[in-house]
């Protein structure tokens, strides 16, 4: 039906009176070219009424010369359900209204297309027993009629006195803006032909003035305006004039005397008014009296002065205040004053007006001061007017009841066609998460969805743009149903914040990897190139304006910048706290305190200042997140208050502490803070309650205590279920201290219990136990326990994911171990070559007593070194006998001391037998008594010097 908008028209949208001016010069022109017929089709698709209604009027009149322009009429109304060929039943929607205006614009000519009704639109039942007309049905049925009475038509007469009579006198008919401004235009109309009239505004004339005789502001303000279109009509019509104006309220007389200057005319008599004696009223009446620019300007002054504030408002009586309203919109709409003036005006009364339109920006502050009784003020022409989109976003209603909803949804669409058709790249997602971040009402987006359902909307580059499905998206982010992702990247960011704002609250996190996760989604500077808080709000609101909000105030009182940058300064603060979520922060229990306490307030202050400047949906995942995680820092904070009180009340054991954290154990934070108690409850800290006496416990009785518990913590740790790296490191860290203090304090029998049972397999064959399980190892070895060691290599085996060693592997290991002592074994074989002479003459002469005696001295002092070697390294465990703990030792020292006598009988023997050719060793008989001689000195200068060398 339409192509693709010429570029010499295209931007006739930006002017709604352009647009209407060029659309009646396109009427009263015989011909169409294809360009001129694109835009009158593509403006006759508008929501905006005041550039639809002449396109369809302007269509209608052409049709009949134009079979292009007929044939995509007749296309467009097939679409709309309706046929041209009959008259058009208005059913409340906008294509009908279209339609009828289509045929009322052919009516005009007198010669309708063939086959097209000569009737706009069914005549429905104009009684107080019949269905509710919609008021837009209403004011585009007189809106037809008015054109037709105009043209001439003299049949419509009777339709149009009919519809103004039923008009006037069915109470409410005239509140809607819309219907009492085609009632006056009618009315001006018939009257100007010549009908009577006077019956219709005397009873137009009492409704208005029951209305204002109502309690309610809204009231007040459709009886204003009201009066404003009669007087209105009478100053056009002057035949309308009766007897009764001249006793009408002020408001109309003052009405009359504004149309009458606008019209350039004299005012009529029945305009006259008493001398004012202040107030509003009087600078109204001197506005009329001297008719300069410059009292129109002192009286704008004047009118907005009370926009100054809640107490400068509330101080004006709810007369006065219907009547600054009215006449504000009225002089801003009529006789608006120069923009730099505009501008002024706007800063010195604190007023938000983008791009000059002062008259939305005093609508939103009256909205602001007066709510929905100033919903009036917000009309048709008002809506499609506004230059500033973020202005429009502001006076989106934000309750569901307000009857703003449909009004703000029409100029949303209407812009959004026009921006698709004439900017190219044009997305409308910035702007409509604006509108969300306004947190509008239901019915916002939902008629804006009704209006775009179905229809086809086209691109600068004549591309079809499936608003639709954006529409639907951008649903889902406040909730609704499922929708295909857009092509809008922005609006994409704003579900990938949402789904990450999910995430960072889940029970998957711990708290201070939460926080911080939380505080770099807010932070543009820590967003790493992906989407964030921020960025999406530089993204969609004003740049160097106030920002638009919701649901109460619609505006806050600074910019973008100043916001973020304020946004960004209290994520750092809370990025400055997260410190006293690590599980050790307990050791500093009132420095957490207040820490903890103050990031919950940070994160409700986040959640206080973002929300209302963030789209519906995201603001609802930013709160729900805040408050989560505030939650959880202060549950934290008291779980940290009962362990240090349990501390303080000397339950230094892992269960009390463990009790008294409670729900704070539960989740990822759990084992980490689980993990920092045992952590502090490991060995080298003070533990348990103080001594009973005053007398200081011995070192030992201090070391056997910390291993008691040590060790009672450990085992008790080993029972809970509890999972995650930080715990498992806790324990393996509460093993290895007791482990390198039963080392260190030489505790055989716990380093054989921490090494060799079973509860304990798990931690050494972690990985992490690796360096300690080597060092175990060798210091079983230095101890002459080969199978403790074997045990140890087995499990670092296990760990690494190696094949366990053979238990015979022990003895090589432990021969190695003992390198030294069969080096010097063999060095003291080798001396005795040197300083054997004596004992070789002893051989030799068969002293079998003094070679017995040497060798049991030599044999002796072996034991006796190993003996007291051992004996050094081995310290009994309190509480264990003393005596077993020596036979041990000398059970592992004669095995060793027996392992030296067969090597030192080898090498001898083997140095006997290499040196058997020479004069060094002894021959025949007594060959045996020089080599046991021989073993016996090897033995005892062998045995000292390896343990000296090896403790070196």
């Amino acid at each position: 039906m339409t192509g693709v908008l010429p570029a010499h028209d295209s931007a006739l949208w930006r002017d709604r009176a352009a647009a209407a001016a060029q659309l009646e010069a396109l009427g009263a022109r015989g011909r169409l070219d294809d360009a001129d017929r694109d835009f009158l089709l593509f403006c006759l698709r508008a929501s905006d009424p005041a550039v639809y209604q002449p396109a369809a009027l302007a269509a209608g009149r052409l049709a009949g010369d134009d079979p292009d322009l007929r044939a995509a009429l007749e296309d467009y109304a097939r679409s709309a359900g309706a046929s041209l060929g009959s008259p058009i039943k208005l059913n409340g929607r906008r294509s009908a209204r279209r339609l009828s205006l289509v045929l009322a614009g052919a009516g005009e000519t007198g010669q309708s297309p063939p086959g097209w009704a000569h009737t706009p639109f069914e005549q429905p039942a104009l009684t107080p027993e019949s269905a509710a007309i919609a008021p837009a049905d209403l004011a585009n049925m007189m809106l037809a009629l008015t054109r037709l009475c105009g043209a001439g038509r003299h049949d419509f007469h009777n339709h149009a006195d009919a519809l103004l009579t039923f008009m006037a006198r069915t109470p409410g008919a005239l509140r809607d803006a819309p219907a009492a401004r085609r009632f006056a235009q009618l009315l001006a109309a018939r009257a100007t032909g010549g009908a009577d009239m006077s019956g219709a505004l005397a009873d137009a004339l009492a409704q208005a003035q029951s209305l204002a005789g109502e309690d309610a502001m809204s009231a007040r303000l459709e009886a204003l305006r009201l009066m404003s279109e009669l007087a209105r009509a009478v100053i056009e019509a002057p035949g309308l004039a009766i007897p009764a104006l001249a006793s009408a309220p002020e408001a109309l007389r003052l009405a009359g005397q504004s149309w009458a200057r606008r019209a350039g005319r004299p005012a009529p008599d029945w305009t006259a008014m008493e001398a004012a004696r202040g107030g509003v009223m009087e600078a109204l009446r001197q506005r009329e009296a001297l008719g300069d620019e410059n009292a129109r300007l002192a009286c704008l002054d004047a009118l907005t002065a009370p926009l100054a504030g809640e107490g400068e408002w509330r101080w004006l009586a709810p007369d006065a205040r219907a009547l600054v309203m009215h006449a504000l919109i009225d002089q801003l709409r009529h006789d608006p004053p120069p923009p730099e003036r505009a501008q002024a005006l706007a800063l010195r009364r604190g007023l938000l007006a983008g791009g000059g339109d002062l008259m939305s920006a005093v609508v939103l502050r009256l909205i602001a001061l007066e709510g929905e009784g100033a919903g009036p003020l917000v009309d048709y022409p008002l809506v499609h007017a506004i230059s500033d989109p973020a202005l429009l976003a502001a006076l989106a209603p934000a309750r569901a009841q307000s009857g703003r909803a449909e009004l703000i949804a029409d100029a949303v669409e209407n812009r959004l066609r026009n921006g698709l058709r004439s900017q190219p790249g044009f997305d409308p997602a910035p702007w409509l998460l604006l509108i969300l971040a306004r947190k509008p009402a239901p019915g916002v987006l939902a008629h804006l969805r009704r209006l775009c359902e179905g229809r086809r909307y086209e691109s600068a580059a004549g591309e079809d743009y499936p608003l639709d499905a954006l529409l639907a998206r951008l649903a889902m982010l406040t909730g609704g149903a499922d929708a295909p992702r857009s092509a809008s990247a922005l609006l994409e960011a704003a579900f990938a914040l949402r789904a990450e704002l999910v995430q960072e609250t889940g029970d998957a996190l711990a708290l201070d990897d939460a926080v911080s996760g939380l505080a770099s989604l807010v932070d543009e500077s820590e967003a790493g190139g992906s989407a964030s808080l921020i960025l999406l709000m530089r993204a969609i609101q004003p740049a160097r304006a106030l920002m638009i909000a919701g649901p109460e105030p619609a505006v806050l009182t600074q910019d973008a910048g100043a916001f973020c940058d304020e946004l960004a300064a209290l994520t750092a603060r809370m990025r400055a706290r997260v410190r006293w979520l690590a599980p050790d922060a307990w050791l500093k229990p009132d420095s957490a305190r207040a820490g903890l306490a103050e990031l919950a307030a940070l994160l409700r202050e986040l959640a206080a200042r973002s929300a209302p400047v963030l789209p519906a949906g995201l603001d609802r995942s930013v709160t729900q997140a805040c408050e989560t995680l505030a939650q959880r820092v202060q549950a934290r904070a008291q779980a940290l208050t009962r362990l240090d009180g349990a501390w303080q009340d000397g339950e230094r054991t892992l269960t009390a502490l463990l009790a008294a954290a409670g729900e704070a154990l539960d989740g990822p934070d759990g084992a980490r803070l689980a993990g920092a108690i045992l952590d502090r409850l490991s060995p080298g800290v003070p533990l348990g309650a103080a001594h009973a006496d005053d007398a200081p416990a011995s070192e030992d009785a201090r070391i056997d205590a910390h291993w008691r518990q040590g060790r009672a913590q450990l085992d008790e740790a080993l029972k809970l279920d509890i999972e995650g790296p930080h715990w498992t490191g806790a324990v393996q860290r509460l093993w290895e201290g007791l482990m390198r203090a039963a080392m260190a304090e030489q505790h055989e029998g716990r380093v054989r219990a921490l090494l060799l049972e079973r509860p304990y397999q798990a931690i050494r064959r972690n990985p992490a136990s690796a360096a300690l399980m080597r060092a175990a190892r060798l210091w079983c070895l230095d101890r002459y326990r080969p199978w403790s060691a074997y045990g140890a290599a087995r499990d670092l085996a296990a760990g690494a994911g190696e094949r366990a060693p053979s238990p015979l592997s022990a003895l090589p290991a432990l021969g190695a171990r003992l390198a030294p002592l069969w080096i010097c074994l063999l060095i003291g074989a080798i001396l005795m070559l040197d300083f054997g002479d004596a004992w070789r003459a002893m051989a030799e002469d068969g002293d079998v007593r003094g070679v017995a005696i040497t060798f049991a001295i030599g044999l002796g002092g072996a034991c006796a070194y190993l003996f007291h070697h051992l004996a050094q390294r081995c310290t009994p465990e309190p509480g264990r006998a003393r005596a077993g703990a020596r036979l041990s030792v000398a059970v592992r020292a004669l095995g060793v001391a027996g392992a030296c006598f067969v090597y030192a009988l080898g090498v001898t023997a083997l140095l006997w037998l290499l040196l058997s050719g020479t004069d060094e060793v002894v021959r025949g008989p007594y060959a045996s008594l020089h080599i046991i001689v021989w073993a016996g000195f090897s033995l005892f200068i062998g045995v000292f010097f390896g343990l000296v060398a090896k403790r070196n």
